[in-house]
């Protein structure tokens, strides 16, 4: 497999990664859970290193299962947060009363000290005007407990405010 970095964050992955977010179940319906393990058994085999989930998938299952599934040594989890799945209907939060057990708790199931990237998962425009999620962010990047952050952009706009904010 190829290799090539990982934008500006020092990081060098596979070509390839592997969403998790259709074998979480919540995407495409009923799971197989051997096949979900073979999926990303397979991905291992062929070179694949890196992995993209989010808190929200399986409501952090995901995160459960790649940390129990692939070495922490040799793979890279690029991990999404902001969404709150407490609340009825569900709702996106980049407050830091949100923020931060949001970043705990992936970080406590995908069992690793620090992270190698984590994404604010879909941001509105709103959220984007703020600075507090990325001084978080930035913060934890300086702490050693962040490696890299980024945004998951669900609207050009907010690929342009996540680049300015970079």
């Amino acid at each position: 497999m190829r290799k090539r970095p990982l934008g500006k964050t020092g990081i060098e992955v596979s070509e390839l990664s592997l969403g998790t977010w259709g074998l979480s179940g919540d995407g495409y319906g009923p799971i197989v859970e051997a096949e979900v393990d073979r999926v990303i058994d397979r991905a291992l085999a062929v070179g694949i290193d890196l992995f993209d989930t989010a808190d929200v998938y399986g409501k952090g299952a995901m995160e459960r299962r790649l940390a129990g599934r692939i070495p922490a040594a040799s793979t890279y989890v690029v991990t999404k947060i902001g969404t709150d799945l407490e609340i009825v209907p569900p709702q996106k939060r980049f407050d830091l009363d949100y923020l931060r057990p949001a970043f705990e708790r992936s970080r406590e199931r995908l069992g690793r000290e620090r992270l190698d990237v984590v994404l604010l998962h879909n941001p509105t425009m709103d959220a984007m005007s703020k600075s507090e999620p990325f001084d978080f962010l930035k913060e934890l990047t300086r702490l050693g407990a962040l490696r890299a952050w980024g945004v998951s952009a669900g609207s050009a706009d907010v690929a342009r405010a996540a680049i300015r904010q970079g």
